[in-house]
C-alpha cells in the first residue's frame, strides 16, 4: 500500500488502474480528474478546488473517492462498482452520477442545486445536506425499460425546492427535511417521508408514504398523457388499479389534500377500519383503497379528497 501525493496544480489528469489499498491525493487545484478501473479498497482524495472529476471505468470495488469543498465537483461511474463510499463538500453545483452499481454509500454537503442520478441501482444510501434545490433521480428515463433501481435509500436535508423522481424502481426508501416546495415522485412501492414544509408528493401505486406539519399535496395523478410527471412505469392512475392501497400517516384534515384524477372518479365515500382509521373508496372501483393512518373517517371533509 502507497500513498502518491500530486501536489495543487491545476487540471491534473491521472489514470489508476488495479489499485489495491493505495491513497491518491490531489491538493487544491482546480479542475483535476482521475480515472479509475479495475481498482480495490482505493483511496482518492480531492482538496478544495473547483470542479474536480472522478470517473470509474467500471468494476471499482470499495474504493472510496472524497472531494473538498468546491464547487461544481462531479463522479460519474462506469458500471459494476460496488461497495464504494463517495463523499462531496458544501460546494454548490456538485454531482454524480452512476450506473449499475450496489451497496454504495454517496454523500453530498450543503452546496445549493447537488445533483444525483442512480440508475439501474441496488441498496445506495444517498444523503444530501441542506442546500436548496437538490435533485435525485433513480433511473433516468432513457433507462426506464431497463432494470429498475430498487431499495435505494434517499435523505434530503432541509432545503427548499428539493426534488426526489423515481421514475423506475421499487421498495425505495425517500426521506426529505422540512424545507418548502420539495417535489417527490413515484411510480410505487415505495416508503416516503416529508418534513414540515408545504410539499408535494405525486404518490404512486401501494406507496406508503409519512407526512409532517406542513399544509401538503397528495397527488395521484399519474397516467401515459401525463404532462406534468416525469416519464415513469407505474399503473394508469385514472384506472381502477392504479392508486393499488396506499396508506398515509400524518395527514392533517383541512389542511392536507388528496388529488385524484376525475377520469376515475368524481366522489368518495369513507369508512373507519378495525383500527379506527378511514379508509377512502371511489364509487364502482373495488382495486383502490386510500387509508389515513390516525384520522377517523368522520372528521374528513368533502374538500380533502379533490378531483382534477
Amino acid at each position: 500500500m502507497t500513498t502518491i501525493d500530486y501536489g495543487n496544480a491545476d487540471n491534473l489528469n491521472e489514470s489508476i488502474t488495479g489499485s489495491s489499498g493505495d491513497t491518491f491525493v490531489f491538493g487544491n487545484g482546480n479542475m483535476d480528474s482521475v480515472l479509475a478501473t479495475d481498482t480495490f479498497g482505493a483511496t482518492i482524495i480531492f482538496g478544495n478546488g473547483a470542479g474536480d472529476n472522478a470517473v470509474t471505468g467500471g468494476f471499482s470495488n470499495g474504493d472510496t473517492f472524497e472531494f473538498g469543498n468546491g464547487a461544481g465537483d462531479s463522479f460519474a461511474g462506469g458500471g459494476e462498482d460496488l461497495g464504494n463510499t463517495i463523499i462531496f463538500g458544501n460546494g454548490a453545483g456538485d454531482s454524480y452520477i452512476g450506473s449499475l452499481e450496489a451497496s454504495c454509500t454517496i454523500t453530498l454537503g450543503n452546496g445549493a442545486g447537488d445533483i444525483v442520478v442512480d440508475n439501474r441501482a441496488n441498496s445506495d444510501t444517498i444523503t444530501l445536506g441542506n442546500g436548496a434545490g437538490d435533485k435525485v433521480t433513480l433511473n433516468q428515463p432513457s433507462d426506464v425499460g431497463d432494470t429498475p433501481t430498487n431499495g435505494d435509500h434517499v435523505t434530503v436535508g432541509d432545503g427548499n425546492n428539493d426534488q426526489v423522481i423515481i421514475n423506475n424502481g421499487l421498495s425505495n426508501t425517500v426521506t426529505l427535511g422540512n424545507g418548502n416546495n420539495d417535489i417527490v415522485f413515484s411510480p410505487g412501492g415505495n416508503a416516503i417521508t416529508v418534513g414540515n414544509g408545504n410539499d408535494t408528493i405525486h404518490v404512486g401505486t401501494n406507496d406508503t408514504v409519512t407526512v409532517g406539519k406542513g399544509q401538503d399535496v397528495l397527488a395521484f395523478d399519474w397516467n401515459p398523457q401525463s404532462s406534468s410527471a416525469p416519464l415513469n412505469q407505474g399503473p394508469d392512475q385514472s384506472m381502477p388499479g392504479g392508486i393499488g392501497h396506499v396508506t398515509i400517516t400524518g395527514f392533517a384534515v383541512s389542511k392536507d389534500v388528496i388529488e385524484v384524477q376525475k377520469a376515475l372518479a368524481t366522489t368518495f365515500s369513507a369508512s373507519d377500519d378495525v383500527h379506527g382509521n378511514a379508509v377512502i373508496t371511489f364509487s364502482g372501483d373495488t382495486q383502490d383503497t386510500i387509508t389515513l393512518v390516525g384520522v377517523h373517517s368522520s372528521a374528513l371533509h368533502a374538500s380533502d379528497v379533490q378531483f382534477v
